[in-house]
């Protein structure tokens, strides 16, 4: 039998997509592009709710805010099973992938100060650092110097700290 060579291989035909499409987006979590356009509508919400998180934080709210995202466009998507089939439609895989982007998001936005006790972490880290960077490569620099035997230990000032 001669394939007709206006379609492709088996004579299958397929609408013509453009790139970028969603038609075969199921409900996104998976979804590169659906993640970062939902984690870009939050991220400044996120930084004007939480003016102690900086640019340093960047790579850490990046983080938290694509499992946060994951997890609520996997939480909207079960509600809409929900909706309409029931939770027993939920298949068990997705409950699985939301309890763990649940508690996962939940741990990160702790360390980021999101919560009641990851501010108060922070908090306590914030008070009971007192030694500034300068004072830690200043150690840093006699320490050396001591192995080096550059200076001698007994010409260093008592500082209480074992070397």
């Amino acid at each position: 039998m001669a394939e007709d060579e206006s379609r492709p291989a088996r004579g299958y035909s397929w609408p013509p997509f453009e790139a970028g499409h969603t038609k075969s987006l199921v409900h996104g979590a998976d979804s590169e592009r659906a993640i970062e356009a939902r984690a870009a509508e939050l991220r400044p919400k996120l930084f004007e709710l939480c003016p102690w998180l900086e640019e340093h934080d960047v790579i850490a709210v990046a983080r938290f805010l694509r499992v946060e995202t994951r997890s609520l466009i996997l939480d909207a998507y079960m509600a809409e099973i929900i909706d309409q089939a029931g939770p027993g439609k939920v298949p068990i895989r997705m409950w699985e992938q939301a309890n763990a982007t649940d508690r996962l998001a939940g741990d990160l936005g702790s360390k980021l100060g999101l919560d009641t006790a990851g501010r108060a972490q922070l908090r306590q880290t914030v008070a009971s650092t007192t030694a500034t960077l300068e004072d830690i490569a200043q150690d840093g620099r006699r320490a050396r110097q001591r192995r080096a035997g550059v200076i001698d230990a007994e010409a260093l000032p008592d500082d209480g700290a074992e070397a």
